[in-house]
């Protein structure tokens, strides 16, 4: 495993003032303006930002190759606040969950922590711009024709989105084959209460 060097400009890559250089160099949003909600030590940041109807989480990640080359790797997720409480009530957990509609990830390379400054900016509106051409419309219709099997971490959302449409015989016909004990390919942490509590809000 390469590791990574160490050098003075490792330690102050994310500083403070570095971090709240970047804040002031975005343009607002639509509600509030870009903010830390973690920390990852001195090389990545765990970013917020409040669109209203969803937010934006985006971690940025710095690893250095050279004494002055570095690897910045960008990792976001849209979340949409209603089906996220839709989410968490159908799987009956009040745990923090990832549950987002849209995921994006870039990898670039800059040569000095300046460039990376006005980069993460540039990128924070560019990740703005990205986030305003999802539609949680379109999110729904194709989780609601997901095919069982096909990447089982997100077929929670097919019933999500078959409650959403309202497609309650479906959903029923599904918790009558888990009763019987025939899965398909769903996941285990997909049970026939799962199914239910769909029905249950397709219904509401």
């Amino acid at each position: 495993m390469r590791r990574p060097h160490k050098t003075a400009e490792a330690g102050n890559l994310f500083s403070k003032a570095a971090i709240n250089t970047v804040l002031r160099s975005v343009p607002p949003g639509k509600v509030e303006t870009w903010e830390v909600v973690r920390r990852e030590g001195r090389r990545g940041h765990l970013f917020k930002h409040d669109l209203g109807h969803s937010y934006l989480i985006a971690e940025f990640q710095a690893y250095p190759r050279t004494e002055t080359l570095w690897d910045v790797t960008t990792f976001v997720q849209l979340i949409h606040k209603g089906l996220e409480a839709v989410y968490k009530q159908i799987l009956a957990s009040d745990v923090p969950i990832d549950a987002p509609i849209a995921v994006k990830s870039t990898s670039r390379k800059f040569f000095t922590k300046d460039e990376l400054v006005t980069a993460m900016a540039s990128s924070m509106t560019e990740i703005e711009e990205w986030a305003a051409t999802v539609s949680p419309d379109t999110f729904i219709d194709a989780a609601a024709k997901r095919e069982p099997g096909e990447q089982p971490h997100l077929q929670i959302w097919h019933f999500i989105a078959l409650a959403q449409t309202g497609n309650i015989e479906q959903l029923r016909i599904y918790k009558d084959r888990f009763e019987r004990g025939e899965r398909a390919k769903f996941p285990s942490f997909i049970t026939a209460d799962t199914v239910q509590r769909a029905i249950d809000l397709a219904q509401t």
